[in-house]
Formats: structure tokens, sequence, C-alpha cells
């Protein structure tokens, strides 16, 4: 995968769904680290992609309708860190590839 490679989501849970789901990732004692196993995802459609999925660890910024995260997510079996933006209506989220996780 190239290095800082962005890509758009044009689908996927609820905005509110993904806050929830970076809020407890955030505050539990594993911190939704992939090697814990215990995390909560939120579904994606990334462009010119299939189904995928984010794991979102913090949330850095919030606003009424969209937020910026970082977390991880899995392409292909291989665990990358990712940051982004999340929205309400898809109209400016991405996941950009941040480096390899741990």
């Amino acid at each position: 995968m190239e290095t800082q490679q962005t890509k758009k989501i044009i689908s996927g849970d609820s905005f509110s769904t993904f806050v929830r789901n970076a809020n407890n990732n955030q505050h539990r004692t594993s911190r939704g680290s992939h090697k814990s196993g215990e995390y909560f995802v939120v579904t994606v459609l990334l462009e010119g992609s299939h189904d995928s999925f984010i794991v979102p660890t913090e949330i850095t910024k919030i606003e009424k309708n969209s937020c910026k995260f970082s977390g991880w997510m899995s392409i292909d079996g291989h665990r990358i860190n990712v940051s982004g933006q999340y929205d309400r209506n898809f109209e400016n989220s991405f996941v950009e590839y941040v480096g390899d996780a741990d």
C-alpha cells in the first residue's frame, strides 16, 4: 500500500454510530487495540473498493455534523493505522493511510 494514500468514504454506518463506537473504543482499557480483540468497528464503503471496516480509536475534533478521527483498519489481512474525517452525509468523509499498525 502506498504511503499517504487517501480514500473517499462514500457510505457506511451512521454518524452517531461512528461517534459512539469511537468513544467506546477510546475509553476501553484496550483503547481499541487490534491485539486485544476488544473493539467496536464501523462498516464503511470506500470509493472504488468493497465494504470494509474502520476501528476508530480517538476523535480528535468533533462538530455538529462531522468529526476527525484516528484509528486502524484491516486491508487484505494487513492492519494499518489511519486518520480521516467522518460526516453525516459522507460529502467530505475520507480515510488516510498513516502507517503500519504494531
